[in-house]
């Protein structure tokens, strides 16, 4: 306040000598204005004072009222960064920032986003004043495989606060204040494909023989794959299993077709032939790749003779004496493939089983040779004669190896000694396209002492 006091003021008489100035505070804005009343007190003729309150008029002691406009708003941005390489299994990391573009207050202001799998930190930020910004609140998300299907992430989210009245301040994420502007983090996308072509032939590939062809399709990028088709110029080739749907990243699946050799194969020497895999990205473009032998080439597959596989089957166990009821041991099945040709189809094998000795399909490995049993790889049926094992669908057992199934044997209770019993294992013939009978039953005895 300034001009104060004033010495003297005659009857009648008024004076605007008085002023007073006052800088608006934050405090101000937030309540809308500044609400204030003053005093004035005189000296009359007797020395007594004489006071009076403002007022808008000479007649009342209104306070006198400075409105101000309230502005309150808000703007977030939403920026990116990405660990690694951006491909699955990738972290981005989102940082929101949220500005007060207004001229009040906001309070409790939240950050909200519909992103399944985003973790958000840091929200809510309890007050933040005019002018102010803050970047407390963060997300993390895991990149998916849809999002490298889809070659990015794009997301919004929103801010919400209060205002000084209570009522709800909102803003779209943008990539500045002015903008709405989803932020868009790209994903650079690598699909490929991979196709390897071989072949088992029947008999001892002369004229009338069948070609056996697998393709083995590979998704060697990091995208979907979709409408996978293999198409081979071969005049005859009959495929079966094309087209396939979808391929995952590192996912492999096998197609098969049957050819019969003919004379012009047998006077060119062989049968040379690639195929060609060809899929759609989750762009829609065409990805495609030459058969070879392996994924790294593309060189033709060539058929001079060959035969088909054969089968034979082992029992390993460690001891065929039991010495006492309810004693059990493990032994292992080997069904080993001797003639240098991978199996085409489901191998099909029986166990006997008897009435001294209880034989259970199990996870046993062999004490004697310490071999891994493959028992994942056969499913399993039973009836009181026998146990059946197919091999499962999509599986091989590649030319000169071998497949091992793990069973347990239990002596019953009340066998009598020198009681025995046979275990025979047979390979049903042809199956897998096994091409040898004689040697398709394997039996041992067992003996209770």
């Amino acid at each position: 306040i300034t001009g104060s006091p004033i010495t003297s003021l005659e009857a009648g008489d008024s004076s605007d000598a008085i002023t007073g100035t006052y800088t608006i505070t934050q405090d101000d804005m937030d309540a809308g204005g500044v609400t204030n009343s003053a005093l004035a007190t005189a000296k009359g003729p007797e020395g007594n004072d004489i006071t009076d309150t403002s007022g808008t008029t000479n007649e009342n002691d209104t306070p006198t009222v400075t409105t101000f406009t309230q502005t309150p708003t808000v703007a977030l941005i939403k920026s990116a960064v990405v660990s690694g390489t951006g491909t699955l299994g990738d972290e981005i990391t989102y940082t929101f920032t949220v500005e007060n573009t207004g001229n009040t207050t906001l309070t409790n202001v939240v950050v909200t986003d519909p992103m399944v799998g985003l973790t958000i930190t840091g929200s809510p930020i309890t007050s933040l004043e005019a002018g102010d910004s803050s970047d407390a609140i963060t997300g993390t998300y895991t990149i998916t495989q849809d999002d490298m299907d889809a070659g990015g992430v794009t997301n919004s989210a929103l801010a919400t606060a209060k205002g000084p009245e209570g009522n709800d301040i909102t803003d779209t994420s943008g990539t500045t204040n002015e903008n709405d502007t989803p932020t868009v983090t790209t994903l650079d996308q690598n699909p490929g494909i991979a196709l390897v072509k071989s072949a088992v032939v029947s008999g001892t590939g002369t004229l009338g023989d069948v070609i056996t062809y697998i393709f083995t399709i590979e998704n060697t990028g990091d995208t979907t794959l979709n409408n996978v088709i293999i198409t081979d110029q071969m005049v005859g080739l009959m495929f079966r299993g094309s087209p396939i749907t979808s391929l995952a990243p590192d996912a492999t699946t096998l197609t098969m077709a049957t050819y019969t050799i003919t004379q012009d194969d047998i006077d060119a020497g062989g049968v040379t032939n690639s195929a060609l895999a060809t899929a759609q990205d989750p762009e829609g473009n065409d990805i495609t790749d030459t058969s070879g032998t392996t994924n790294e080439n593309d060189t033709p597959t060539v058929i001079v003779a060959s035969v088909q596989p054969d089968f034979t089957p082992t029992i390993d166990i460690d001891d065929l004496i039991f010495l006492s009821a309810g004693d059990t041991k493990d032994f292992v099945v080997h069904i080993s493939e001797i003639k240098s040709a991978p199996s085409v189809g489901q191998v099909v094998l029986t166990i006997t089983k008897g009435k001294a000795f209880l034989i259970t399909y199990g996870a046993a490995t062999s004490t004697s040779s310490g071999v891994s049993v493959n028992n994942s790889d056969w499913i399993i049926t039973e009836n009181s004669f026998s146990i059946t094992m197919t091999l499962k669908p999509g599986v091989i057992i590649n030319a000169n190896t071998f497949s091992s199934i793990g069973f347990t044997i239990k002596r019953e209770s009340d066998i009598p000694t020198q009681t025995t019993q046979p275990i025979t294992v047979t390979i049903e013939n042809g199956s897998g396209l096994d091409s040898e009978n004689s040697n398709n039953t394997y039996n041992t005895v067992v003996k209770a002492q």
